[in-house]
C-alpha cells in the first residue's frame, strides 16, 4: 500500500465515524457511585471486618484476636480493625456495606481468573 492511499483510508476511515448512529446512555435519578476495593495479596476478613461479637471469635483466632475496645464497631457482632476506623464514617453514614463470604460462581482455584472476573464484570476471564 502506498502512503497516499493508506492516508486516503484512514481519512474514509475516520469519517465513517459521523454515520454512526449516537450513543445513548441511560439517565440516573440520582449520581451514586459502587467504589468496589480489590486487596491484592488476600486481605484476612476476619481481620479486617471483626466478628467479635460470635462466642467462638477470640478461642479460634487465638493471638490473632482483637480485642472488642481497640475495634470501631458496626454493630453487637462486628467491627472494623483499626486501620479501618476511617471507613466508620461511611458505615454511619450508610453509605458502607460488608459483603462477607463472596463468592463468584466461576470455580477454579486460580486467584488471577478470579480477580479479572472482578475488575472487568465479565462472567469468564
Amino acid at each position: 500500500m502506498k502512503r497516499r492511499e493508506f492516508v486516503r483510508t484512514m481519512c474514509l476511515g475516520g469519517m465513517a465515524t459521523f454515520t454512526l448512529p449516537n450513543v445513548v446512555f441511560g439517565h440516573v435519578r440520582q449520581s451514586g457511585r459502587l467504589v468496589f476495593v480489590l486487596l491484592r495479596g488476600g486481605v484476612d476478613g476476619l481481620a479486617a471486618v471483626v466478628p467479635h461479637g460470635d462466642p467462638g471469635y477470640a478461642s479460634l483466632r487465638g493471638a490473632m484476636a482483637f480485642e472488642a475496645p481497640d475495634l470501631a464497631p458496626l454493630d453487637d457482632t462486628f467491627g472494623l480493625a483499626p486501620g479501618l476506623a476511617p471507613l466508620r464514617t461511611f458505615w454511619d453514614a450508610g453509605e458502607l456495606a460488608v459483603i462477607h463470604a463472596m463468592a463468584i460462581p466461576f470455580r477454579t482455584r486460580s486467584h488471577f481468573d478470579g480477580q479479572a472476573i472482578l475488575e472487568t464484570g465479565m462472567d469468564k476471564p
